[in-house]
């Protein structure tokens, strides 16, 4: 789960961990075989401007966070993160898919390991890639989904994208 979106936005993160925790002694593994996508809860206003200046999309907490971009592979887990941490900020948002093999092949680890609020009493998982989205390279982000929130903020579900009427 995300600590926060920006000290403006949101909460500040819990962590200033900066140490990038890959395996010293050998290459990061590549992504488990049956796991073709991951998935990013994001502010739809920052994707858009990246992908307007034809940059890379950071999270605002990439760097407090420790220098990764969080995912998950269950898509279902989306919403009630996002009623933890981000219920109060304002703005439509969005779920990117992202496929995690064209990831590793671009030398961009994923890894499962404890977000920087997790205590030891109360461990918190999620994945850690090591580095930005492409927001120029074909076929990284698989596909956009809307999230729908009430009038209150709750976020309510991840919107499926129509699907194409057969001709």
């Amino acid at each position: 789960p995300p600590a926060a979106a920006k000290a403006e936005d949101s909460k500040p993160a819990p962590s200033g961990n900066t140490a990038c925790p890959l395996p010293a002694d050998s290459p990061p593994p590549p992504p488990p075989p049956d796991v073709d996508s991951i998935f990013h809860l994001c502010q739809k206003s920052k994707w858009e401007e990246a992908v307007r200046d034809g940059q890379p999309y950071f999270p605002p907490t990439y760097m407090t966070d420790g220098k990764f971009t969080r995912a998950t592979v269950f898509k279902k887990d989306i919403v009630s993160t996002a009623n933890e941490y981000y219920k109060e900020v304002k703005g439509e948002w969005i779920v990117l898919e992202i496929d995690c093999k064209t990831l590793y092949s671009l030398g961009i680890p994923i890894l499962a390991q404890d977000a920087p609020e997790s205590t030891p009493k109360q461990p918190v998982k999620c994945l850690k890639v090591f580095g930005g989205l492409s927001t120029t390279l074909p076929g990284l982000v698989k596909e956009i989904y809307k999230m729908r929130r009430s009038t209150d903020g709750t976020f309510v579900k991840v919107v499926d994208p129509p699907k194409p009427t057969p001709k």
